[in-house]
């Protein structure tokens, strides 16, 4: 008897790889591997999209992606393009311009997705849009911060002194477990936290490490002696998302409190804002060591990668050097520079100690040089005695 094996065609066997493509797919296939912060990012976007065609044309977002597919592609691209630049001003009272030019990317991306081709130069040459504001910052101080501290619970503290003395972004804070934490040493013997952050939790998707103040650490010591490694150190949730919600909102209400929740009149966010003890830590840091400053943000560059083959002992020594920039408690503060005088006072007595030392060799080797020529001529000998009773 023979067996009889079905012989399937590649268009029949490959008939569940060519799908229909829709928003759904396009976050399977194509967001799914990006950082939590780009999908978010993203689906904003195309939210924001679906909003527009709804409101515009009564129609989903979906209904007008296939009608441009219907035309011919060079009365698409006219049709695309007139179609972006109403999004566009349809945007333009009610989002910032950085944010729409966030969210043009997002789109343009998903109409490539759907066959919709559009280049980069055709969307800078074809598109209008609104020039990128920036606003005055408004610089924290100690004396701001402490005002602040004074209207937060202990709790928020602990959170805003490991924001501003690391660096880290409230999103990662907020998903730090005791497991992440990790005592490092100086070489002198000086003890820091250095927290380190997964990549699945940085906006770029590389993990990096960081190190918290004495000051900071003083605030959780007693909490992580009652956590277990899996618990979270600064979050308030296990979901990341409501976590930094929550304390963004609660940063916000605090600023209401001591009357410091002014708005920037163009966007309508907040002059101060949990990003601001970021931007606090890297002015400082970047006085001391500009690259430094990058790494510990998570920002890239050529020499700031070359800095990351440091090693952590190496990094503590220059975190050490910028931490009395980033204590805020007075007490604290002034402990910490009266520390740095007296070290300062100590490496200045060295140097006079060492440089009277230099000068007694050099006048040593003077007198005997002067001897050695005295025995060639008497003239040196009135030289060296000179030297020796005094002009006078």
């Amino acid at each position: 008897m023979v067996t009889l094996i079905p012989i399937f065609t590649y268009e029949f066997y490959n008939m569940d790889l060519v799908r229909k493509k829709t928003k759904e797919t396009y976050f399977q296939d194509r967001v799914i591997t990006k950082a939590p912060g780009t999908r978010e990012g993203i689906k904003h976007a195309l939210n924001n999209f679906e909003n527009f065609c709804s409101n515009r044309f009564q129609k989903d977002m979906e209904y007008v992606i296939k009608d441009l597919l219907r035309l011919k592609p060079e009365k698409r691209e006219e049709q695309v393009f007139d179609l972006l630049q109403q999004w566009i001003s349809w945007n333009s009272s009610k989002v910032n311009p950085s944010t729409i030019r966030v969210y043009c990317s997002g789109i343009t991306r998903y109409l490539n997705y759907r066959g919709i081709k559009l280049t980069p130069q055709e969307i800078k040459d074809k598109l209008d849009l609104p020039r990128k504001i920036f606003e005055e910052k408004t610089p924290l101080t100690r004396e701001i911060l402490q005002h602040i501290f004074k209207a937060s619970g202990y709790p928020k503290v602990a959170l805003y002194l490991a924001l501003l003395s690391s660096g880290m972004r409230i999103g990662e804070a907020v998903s730090i477990r005791k497991e992440n934490l990790q005592f490092v040493y100086s070489k002198i013997g000086k003890m820091r936290v250095m927290v380190k952050i997964p990549a699945k939790f940085s906006k770029n998707g590389i993990g990096r490490s960081v190190f918290i103040s004495k000051e900071s650490y003083r605030h959780i010591e007693n909490k992580l002696k009652r956590l277990k490694d899996n618990e979270l150190v600064w979050g308030v949730n296990e979901d990341r998302k409501k976590a930094t919600a929550a304390e963004e909102k609660a940063f916000s209400r605090c600023l209401e409190r001591i009357r410091m929740d002014e708005r920037f009149e163009a966007t309508g966010r907040h002059k101060i804002s949990l990003h601001s003890l970021r931007a606090y830590f890297f002015t400082r840091a970047a006085k001391m060591d500009l690259n430094f400053a990058q790494l510990m943000l998570g920002h890239s560059g050529y020499l700031v990668r070359e800095y990351d083959q440091r090693t952590h002992e190496d990094k503590l020594e220059t975190y050490l050097k910028v931490e009395p920039e980033l204590i805020i408690d007075n007490t604290e503060f002034l402990k910490s520079q009266n520390e740095k005088l007296e070290k300062e006072t100590s490496l200045a007595k060295k140097g006079v100690i060492q440089i009277g030392s230099r000068l007694r060799r050099t006048d040593a080797k003077v007198e005997r040089l002067l001897k050695g020529m005295a025995e060639l001529d008497p003239k040196y000998g009135e030289i060296l005695a000179v030297r020796k009773n005094g002009p006078y």
